[in-house]
């Protein structure tokens, strides 16, 4: 099978391109990132440079349908933020893409919007407020004395405030778009990583996060047995009939 990953730059992505070499498939990769990491690899047939997914979006997805045409790609799999835009234009695309419609991406990916899908499922998360303005700011803090602040869309917890005085809120959030205040919860944390096939879990992994990047992203990854975490994933996986990969963290 002839397999195309984008964001070649992240770690993850090399990962799969050996895993899929070793079991026998011709691997390409395709970036905007030039120099990027899994560009050495022995494990990729070609690499190509393509236009930024944010600021190029037709330009990108017209050079991965010209790659995907050329190279006789069977599989189009997006391993980062890039899978909102190559969503974005699916039937544009001419092989199987691994991922979600937009659509469906952003009743996962937008965080009040994760909220109320998985409360309609019986699904627990943290108590949440949907924050638009100030007064919505106030209520929050009045109704808890520990919490957390999120925008609805982010990546690696950028602007994301935790444990915050109501001084620093009020002298930090900008609400040029919506935000999230949820309930602080103490505990251990722990993220988890899911291949879905058709509502079913074929590859899992639940992870502590023991190091990150700021106060984001982990970077370390030691798979460990957490039947709890597994089963929220498994049933949020059934309940939306995903297809692509699952992460939550």
């Amino acid at each position: 099978m002839n397999i195309l990953l984008t964001g070649g730059r992240a770690p993850v992505t090399l990962d799969l391109a050996r895993a899929f070499h070793r079991a026998g498939h011709t691997v390409f990769t395709a970036e905007s990132l030039r120099g990027h990491l899994s560009q050495p690899s022995n494990a990729i047939k070609a690499d190509f440079a393509v236009p930024t997914p944010r600021q190029e979006t037709e330009a990108f997805l017209w050079a991965l349908k010209q790659i995907i045409e050329q190279n006789q790609i069977h599989l189009l799999i997006p391993t980062c933020e890039e899978v909102f835009h190559i969503a974005k234009g699916l039937d544009s695309l001419p092989c199987r893409v691994f991922a979600e419609p937009l659509s469906k991406l952003d009743k996962f990916h937008n965080k009040w919007n994760f909220v109320v899908n998985a409360t309609e499922h019986d699904l627990r998360v943290p108590e949440t407020i949907f924050i638009r303005n100030q007064d919505d700011l106030l209520h929050a803090f009045a109704h808890w004395r520990e919490l957390a602040l999120k925008p609805v869309y982010s990546r690696f917890a950028s602007r994301t405030l935790i444990l915050p005085s109501l001084n620093q809120a009020l002298s930090t959030l900008i609400f040029d778009s919506p935000w999230v205040a949820q309930a602080f919860l103490r505990g251990r944390h722990y993220c988890s990583y899911s291949v879905c096939h058709n509502g079913h879990i074929t590859a899992h992994a639940a992870y502590p996060v023991t190091f990150t990047a700021g106060q984001g992203a982990a970077v370390v990854f030691q798979h460990v047995d957490h039947p709890a975490v597994f089963e929220w994933a498994r049933t949020f996986v059934e309940k939306f009939n995903v297809t692509g990969q699952m992460a939550f963290d």
